[in-house]
């Protein structure tokens, strides 16, 4: 069960995710960079991509998820959307309940 403050994180990290302002996201990351001990901010362009990555993990996304994997691909970046939400990538959604309708993630089975 996730704590007040990681709760905290989720909220503001998709608020910022869905903004898709690279800006507020160097924001976000120096505030809770030393609380939930993330490693030192990349640069701006692995910092996008990471951004993009980070959108395709979270369900409260979803609108979202085309857009950030058309701009990964524009940039040789393939990702399946599959790969990130049923357990093949790393990240905070990443090998968590495989896929099915109603688990929150792909539904692509």
């Amino acid at each position: 069960m996730l704590g007040e403050e990681a709760r905290q994180y989720v909220r503001e990290l998709t608020e910022v995710l869905a903004a898709l302002d690279l800006g507020r996201v160097k924001v976000f990351y120096q505030k809770w960079g030393k609380a939930m001990e993330l490693p030192p901010m990349p640069d701006d362009a692995r910092l996008e991509e990471d951004m993009y990555l980070m959108i395709l993990e979270l369900p409260g996304l979803a609108h979202l998820h085309h857009a950030a994997q058309e701009w990964l691909l524009a940039r040789g970046r393939a990702v399946d959307i599959h790969e990130v939400n049923c357990g093949k990538m790393d990240g905070p959604s990443a090998g968590q309940g495989g896929c099915g309708p109603g688990n929150g993630r792909c539904g692509c089975r």
